[in-house]
């Protein structure tokens, strides 16, 4: 549940001297205060809203809004709301959001500096764009009795037939590609793999060979990951597990 709205907190206070009520008509003193209002998320300040103030009369007592006053409250109310500061603290939740959208940039600069230094990034990008929806006996065996499975046990909700496979040999050597578009609600999803590591393992043809696996959302993005020597399940699994299926790095 998005929980949002605004709020008030007091800013300051001004004395308005010799200056008349207009219900008691008395000539003294009124007090004007200012309120400065922020917008926030699920509690937590994002961004100053705007200001609204109130006067108060000294001798009788009653409190006025800005509908109540006269032209000449609303001409020291505009001339003494430039004076009235936002709580830098209004902005906490803003500065937060562009601070992790920053590291997310840096982690994504880094990524890519990384995956450029690697021939292997490419040759899994490869992989990754032949995927196909409707893998066939003949053609990926593996991809097709996973897709089978897949298609039995999800609700259709969850949309089984938007999920893309593929499974390549090389040498000793299987990779097993999935995608799972929603992949990243499931909050079980780490029992995925599993179940796939089973089916393959049933499967004549993987019988001691080296299985690397990999499972994404519909960003590309993989969020299981598992090879003979280790494995990842984190909303950003460590793709390089996968990289040793294509061969040693280049010096």
């Amino acid at each position: 549940m998005l929980i949002y709205g605004s709020r008030a907190r007091h800013g300051e206070t001004f004395k308005l001297k010799e200056l008349p009520c207009a219900h008691c008509e008395q000539t003294e003193s009124q007090t004007m205060s200012f309120f400065t209002r922020y917008g926030y998320l699920y509690w937590i300040p994002f961004i100053p809203l705007d200001k609204v103030s109130v006067t108060e009369c000294d001798h009788c007592k009653r409190t006025s809004g800005e509908e109540d006053y006269t032209n000449t409250l609303h001409s020291i109310k505009n001339e003494l709301a430039p004076r009235v500061e936002n709580p830098k603290w209004y902005w906490a939740g803003s500065i937060a959001v562009v601070g992790l959208f920053a590291v997310f940039m840096a982690i994504g600069a880094w990524s890519s500096a990384a995956d450029a230094a690697d021939y292997r990034s490419g040759l899994l990008k490869a992989d990754v764009a032949e995927m196909t929806n409707t893998p066939s006996l003949e053609a990926d065996s593996v991809s097709y009795y996973i897709d089978q499975f897949m298609t039995a046990v999800m609700p259709a909700e969850n949309g089984p037939d938007d999920f893309y496979y593929k499974t390549k040999h090389y040498g000793s050597n299987i990779l097993v590609l999935m995608s799972i578009p929603e992949l990243g609600d499931y909050e079980d999803r780490e029992e995925i793999m599993p179940s796939i590591v089973n089916i393959v393992e049933s499967i004549e043809d993987t019988d001691g060979k080296n299985m690397y696996y990999g499972i994404m959302n519909n960003s590309d993005r993989f969020m299981l990951v598992k090879s003979p020597q280790d494995s990842s399940y984190s909303s950003f699994a460590d793709k390089d597990l996968l990289y040793p299926f294509y061969g040693e790095p280049m010096e």
